[in-house]
């Protein structure tokens, strides 16, 4: 509003009268930030994974992931002040915290100056200077959870994530003022599949000795979609994660680890209006997925960026973080919400487990079809005979939880069109498996989870 943009000229004037300043002496200099002319992360932000962590192909790179301590410590709380180092650029922050978070400037003096509230999924660029010091900290608690000192070269994205100091938010209270909406919405898991199976809304068993028999020219990979990778052809189940099934538990309640049930009315109000407008002038053609999984360089689908649209993608988060909420009665955090991919005809995703580190409680909206028959997720228990094919239709979801169970759509797609959005949440503190130190956010009793559905 006219506020924010004026508290947003007052900033920024502050910043060029600092630069019109003196340069701080050299004692002073010293204590403030350290300078750097490479476009990357500082200390006190949260790195990527190291490239041993990259390669998680091989056995050796899996070993390091089990074993490899996944903690992302917060910023130190410090005396920093900025320093005018160089000419102004432009950073663009994304807010991937999974939290709504204060973005402050520290001036010259060392004090924190309020620029604004970012929800999260939200990306702004700011003009600033090379020596500034830029904060985050979260509101209420004011935790620091992101310090950074800009770079003589600084990169175009610069992410502000999540960290361990941010665990206290684990013994908040989940709101539950709308449990009773949510509960209302779950699907009836002994529906009938019933009638055209494009019109199917339902959970369908598939035996062993069924998926034996499946034809495969319409499963899995063909012989011309195997270059550089691993896989067979007819083979509908990709192995990389399997490892995880033998260390992670249940994240709900659900021992089946999926639920099938109908959008918020509030998720159609923000999704609908949108994806109509946006099929008509935002959709491109989605790059090529390296490493496998589907066959999208073979049978191209389409995109749209739902990072092109902050506004929409943040409120997304923000609803779905509270469904996901009420179905694992935990506090979670974002980790990424991808734009509505489009499916074509003959485009398959094999079976597969997401990765343990972010993609623990996850859901797939179903946001528009045109199918010749349906297309199900299948979701494979590590530990029960057979699958589940679930049937979804426009404005329905599935939550799942990835990490944990199986999951994917191997039979090649026969239709024109088939939309989906894909969101992913990790309790808050939680970054990977390590046997090496115990892991709280995730129930160990069998005893508290109910029957499968």
């Amino acid at each position: 509003g006219l506020r924010g943009w004026l508290k947003g000229l007052e900033v920024r004037a502050q910043m060029v009268r600092m630069r019109a300043r003196p340069r701080l002496a050299p004692h002073a200099r010293e204590r403030g930030p350290s300078p750097g002319g490479r476009a990357e992360r500082p200390s006190t932000m949260i790195g990527a994974a190291p490239p041993a962590l990259r390669v998680f192909r091989s056995l050796g790179a899996l070993a390091l992931l089990i074993s490899l301590a996944a903690s992302r410590p917060c910023p130190e709380e410090r005396m920093e002040r900025s320093v005018d180092r160089g000419p102004e650029v432009e950073v663009a922050f994304a807010n991937e915290v999974g939290e709504a978070v204060n973005l402050l400037w520290v001036n010259g003096d060392g004090a924190e100056v309020f620029l604004f509230t970012f929800e999260p999924g939200d990306t702004a660029a700011q003009h600033t200077f090379p020596g500034h010091v830029v904060r985050a900290r979260l509101p209420g608690a004011q935790t620091l959870v992101f310090s950074y000192t800009v770079p003589d070269k600084p990169p175009g994205r610069v992410s502000i994530e999540a960290c361990d100091g941010m665990t206290a938010l684990q013994s908040e209270t989940v709101s539950a003022e709308r449990w009773p909406e949510f509960d209302g919405l779950v699907h009836d898991a002994s529906a009938p599949c019933a009638g055209h199976s494009s019109d199917w809304s339902c959970v369908r068993y598939v035996s062993p000795e069924d998926v034996a028999k499946r034809d495969k020219a319409s499963y899995g990979y063909h012989e011309d979609e195997l270059a550089g990778t691993a896989y067979k052809v007819g083979q509908t189940v990709d192995h990389m994660f399997a490892w995880q099934a033998a260390y992670i538990t249940n994240v709900t309640a659900y021992e089946g680890g999926y639920l099938k049930m109908e959008m918020t009315d509030r998720l159609k109000e923000i999704l609908y209006p949108w994806y109509s407008e946006r099929k008509l002038d935002s959709m491109r053609v989605h790059e090529v997925i390296p490493g496998g999984f589907t066959n999208n360089d073979k049978a191209p689908f389409d995109i749209i960026p739902l990072k092109a649209f902050p506004q929409v993608r943040g409120a997304i988060i923000k609803e779905m973080r509270q469904v996901l909420e009420w179905w694992t009665k935990q506090k979670l955090r974002h980790s990424e919400t991808f734009g509505v991919r489009i499916y074509r005809r003959d485009a398959m995703l094999v079976n597969h487990l997401d990765r343990q580190e972010t993609h623990v409680a996850s859901a797939v909206l179903q946001v528009g079809q045109r199918v010749d028959e349906g297309w199900p997720i299948e979701v494979i228990h590590p530990h029960k005979p057979g699958l589940k094919e679930v049937h979804l239709q426009p404005g329905q979801m599935i939550l799942y939880e990835g990490a944990r169970i199986t999951h994917g759509r191997p039979m090649r797609f026969k239709g024109t069109e088939f939309g989906n959005i894909f969101t992913h949440f990790a309790p808050v503190g939680w970054y990977g498996l390590d046997r090496n130190r115990e892991n709280p956010f995730f129930r160990t009793s069998v005893n508290v989870h109910g029957g499968e559905l």
